[in-house]
């Protein structure tokens, strides 16, 4: 499952705002890191198809992050929006063409054939399939082709026949380098190949083990020579990845070798549900999130490299990420029986940056009991320490196990009070 993979139109905003600037933060990291929510008018009209057909809907909330990127400091970021949908309706079911493909179907004719099938320099944008309702809400399937009925999706490995008639999807572009990154303010570009200002490191999510050197590291050219300006890695000079996706489900490290701070501005929309009772009252509640936690090898811790996208701070008794079943505790104080969570601190200076913190959850009774711990903070409980920043991400370290295993982190975000 790219998932699954846990995960254009005018919107019309009201002037009403939800300021998140009383959600507590780490110390340290004050000022840091501001976050907006603007409100949406209810019923202003959506785009839905490709075929120019609207209906009256209340579209998501817009929102924003800024985040300071320090000189000569790696940077740990993600983005807790999604761009806009190109498209929302719910599905007539889905079916499995084999164990990598499926076809999730709509009613009628609403596509153009192949408008959602990347092909480069020709239709530059990669989408996915967000499943947003049923018994798959928060799976996302990226999007191979499609017909003017049927998505045909990756689900490596997921079972898509179970996706029930009437389930909502939202058709929706992928973050990509050129996308989610702004030249001159979020990376500076560099007119000599291989000699990079900025860099954006993306995590090895493929090989078994912990401590992970980065799978590629990609710059911005901006040099008139091979090719042109665009995105390269390093070591390839020839292939331009501006349309390299940004998985909204894991995190990226923006190493900036200037010496000057950037700033780093996504703006994009918040995926919300109707309002619902909680335990804090009436609260406007996000599309669950399902992130895959994977061991790779016997035996093997490994090094899950996560994030929430999500523009609100959760603190670890809110994550469900011990209650759901994909975090084993520990029974011994200190965490040594368990598995790990490694946070990092974005206020720090330095490259190649250790977690600022490693939390593990424990079991047992003895020390006031059950509860979240760190290995920095001794035997004190931290389930009400808001640690799980909005738009940084985290490690998610699994101990090993006699064979490879996957599990699944459910996890539904209360979006505002």
């Amino acid at each position: 499952m790219k998932l699954p993979k846990i995960f254009p139109s005018a919107v019309l905003l009201s002037a009403v705002s939800l300021s998140l600037a009383g959600v507590p933060r780490s110390a340290g990291q004050v000022g840091m890191r501001s976050t907006r929510i603007v409100k949406p008018v209810t019923n202003t009209v959506l785009n839905t198809n490709d075929t120019g057909t609207s209906t009256s809907a209340a579209t998501s909330p817009v929102g924003f992050i800024t985040t300071s990127c320090l000189a000569n400091t790696d940077t740990n970021l993600t983005i807790p929006f999604t761009r806009p949908p190109a498209y929302i309706g719910a599905s007539t079911g889905g079916a499995t063409v084999n164990s990598t493909t499926g076809t999730i179907s709509f009613s009628g004719t609403p596509f153009t054939a192949s408008a959602y099938k990347y092909v480069q320099g020709t239709q530059s944008t990669k989408y996915y399939a967000y499943v947003t309702g049923g018994t798959k809400e928060g799976a996302i399937y990226d999007i191979a082709d499609n017909s003017t009925s049927a998505l045909t999706v990756s689900t490596n490995g997921d079972d898509v026949s179970t996706l029930g008639s009437g389930t909502q999807v939202r058709i929706i572009p992928h973050w990509t380098l050129a996308t989610a990154l702004t030249v001159g303010q979020s990376v500076i570009g560099t007119t000599t190949i291989n000699n990079a200002t900025t860099q954006v490191l993306i995590p090895n999510q493929t090989t078994a083990g912990t401590d992970l050197l980065a799978a590629a590291t990609y710059y911005y050219y901006s040099g008139t020579s091979f090719g042109g300006p665009g995105w390269r890695a390093l070591g390839n000079f020839t292939t331009i990845y501006d349309d390299l996706v940004l998985y909204p489900e894991t995190y990226f490290i923006l190493r900036n070798n200037t010496a000057n701070a950037l700033s780093f501005v996504p703006v994009g929309s918040v995926s919300t549900l109707a309002a619902a009772t909680t335990s804090n009252g009436t609260s406007t509640i996000g599309v669950n999130i399902a992130t895959v936690l994977n061991t790779l090898a016997a035996n093997t811790d490994q090094d899950n490299a996560v994030a929430l996208p999500v523009a609100v701070d959760t603190t670890l008794a809110g994550s469900n990420l011990y209650e759901s079943g994909a975090f084993t505790g520990s029974s011994v104080i200190g965490g040594s029986a368990g598995d790990q969570l490694l946070v990092y601190n974005n206020a720090t200076t330095g490259t190649d940056k250790l977690a600022a913190k490693t939390y593990y959850y424990y079991t047992g009774t003895a020390f006031g009991g059950a509860g979240w711990r760190s290995l920095q903070d001794g035997f004190a409980t931290l389930d009400n320490a808001d640690i799980l920043k909005a738009g940084v991400g985290f490690i998610v370290r699994k101990r090993g196990s006699a064979s490879p295993r996957s599990v699944i982190w459910n996890y539904r975000p209360i979006i505002a009070p």
